[in-house]
């Protein structure tokens, strides 16, 4: 549970659930897509009806019989019209979709960013910040490559087979227990074919990821590494990370191939024996011309659906492994929350009070400081002076409190820094870093200017000025 701008909010940390967190906003929309998936499938799959329904008016046709002419009209008329129909519906289909998956993948970026900067600092002391902003990218875009499979090739494929199989009931039972017998074989196989690449997949992400976070990582200290001489060792580390991902991406991609291709040999099997069976019941005349050829236009349509199961599978064990591996990782207890009646800092004198402040890193049994007081008065100005390592810039983290205490206390104008929302904390403390990092985001010089003056003036808040020496 963390707070963001005063209002609670829970990140599911499982997949799925994450999933659809992420569409509840986006429901209705979501719904929609849903309704006229299922409509368009639904018109797609009849058109194998259609065309019996032509075929078999067609082979009954006697020149002179102006009534089954008509009939033989209607049923080519009604081609068009379903596909007139049918293109219509997924051209709404498609303006829903792309409004419901860039506002959900959009906000799923921003709440994963929100809840990332409430860890503290500690968290990201521990991280490569490049692999972090790549699980929080990979996971957002998730939700847009979730919504896509499932719209346009789990629900199609549902739909379809569910028409195939009631268009197969009215032409013949047999044939549609032999669909039905094929689905039951058929589906179990790629499941337990799959369990092998859920983890060849979950494998292939995580390095994946390690890979970018070091690329962007390496770039973004381009000037340590320049400064230090370690262009060569960043490129042999990294070589070392290409090598580790090219390896499972080449297992991964494998083994998906050796899933398709068992997959074709079944699903042509599978499908040889109802057109076999299909002709053995048209030769007896138990099924119609026109039934024959909806059965072998049914057959060729779905192949292509049967044939690419197996992949839609592997894409949602693959969406599944990364946005675990994303969560894992992001989607963590924050060490730092503000209490739940915490109230904003109040700042009138700008006196700081330390009361026997101890802190050690995690990890170090060594103590930074111990038992530390002092206090500063408003306008006061102080230069804390100490060797590399005293602590001068740790005792400004735990004023802004991005590390807690082991114990005592820190006080701004008598107030305990952990009874104050973190926020308006920060929000009276101005620091210039060695490095002004954020400058650059002020691009005009009268902007810059703007913040100098803010920086100025915001100083005597507090009413100190720190310096290291």
């Amino acid at each position: 549970m963390s707070n963001f701008v005063g209002k609670s909010v829970e990140i599911p940390a499982t997949p799925f659930a994450f999933l659809w967190f992420a569409l509840k906003q986006y429901r209705k929309g979501f719904l929609w897509l849903i309704f006229l998936g299922i409509l368009a499938e639904t018109l797609s799959s009849l058109n194998a009806y259609v065309f019996k329904g032509f075929v078999d008016s067609a082979n009954s046709y006697l020149p002179g019989n102006s009534q089954y002419l008509h009939v033989v009209f209607l049923w080519i008329l009604a081609f068009p019209i379903l596909n007139l129909v049918g293109s219509a519906i997924r051209r709404i289909d498609g303006v829903i979709s792309n409004f419901v998956t860039i506002h959900a993948r959009s906000g799923a970026a921003k709440t994963l960013f929100e809840y990332l900067s409430l860890h503290s600092l500690s968290y990201f002391n521990d991280r490569f910040s490049g692999a972090l902003s790549e699980k929080a990218g990979t996971v957002s875009s998730s939700v847009a490559r979730f919504i896509n499979l499932l719209t346009d090739n789990i629900l199609g494929f549902v739909v379809s087979s569910v028409v195939t199989g009631i268009l197969l009931f009215s032409s013949n039972k047999e044939l549609a227990w032999i669909f039905i017998d094929g689905f039951i074989i058929l589906i179990p196989i790629n499941l337990w074919l799959s369990r092998k690449q859920n983890d060849l997949s979950d494998r292939a992400a995580e390095l994946a990821a390690k890979l970018r976070g070091q690329i962007i990582d390496t770039i973004t200290n381009i000037s340590a590494v320049q400064q230090y001489a370690r262009r060569l060792f960043e490129i042999d580390r990294l070589e070392k990370a290409i090598n580790e991902y090219r390896e499972a991406s080449v297992k991964s991609s494998n083994y998906r191939a050796k899933v398709l291709f068992i997959n074709n040999v079944l699903i042509g099997i599978f499908i040889g024996v109802i057109i076999l069976w299909a002709f053995s019941l048209w030769s007896k005349a138990l099924i119609t011309i026109g039934s024959l050829v909806m059965v072998v236009t049914l057959t060729r349509g779905f192949v292509y659906s049967l044939t690419y199961i197996g992949q839609n599978l592997n894409n949602i064990i693959e969406i599944y492994s990364e946005t675990k591996n994303g969560l894992r990782e992001i989607v963590r207890p924050h060490d730092i929350v503000d209490k739940p009646n915490a109230r904003r800092l109040v700042v009138e004198k700008g006196e700081v009070t330390f009361e026997n402040v101890t802190y050690a890193y995690e990890k170090d049994p060594r103590n930074i400081f111990e038992n530390l007081s002092f206090k500063i008065k408003g306008g006061q100005k102080v230069g804390i002076v100490g060797g590399s390592g005293a602590g001068k810039t740790t005792l400004m983290k735990l004023l802004l409190r991005q590390y807690d205490l082991l114990s005592g206390i820190i006080r701004i104008d008598n107030q305990d820094i952990r009874e104050v929302t973190q926020e308006s904390l920060r929000e009276n403390v101005s620091i210039v870093p060695q490095e002004p990092m954020l400058f650059h985001r002020e691009r005009s010089v009268i902007s810059r200017l703007m913040l100098m003056f803010w920086i100025q003036r915001s100083l005597p808040v507090l009413g100190h000025q720190y310096r290291s020496a």
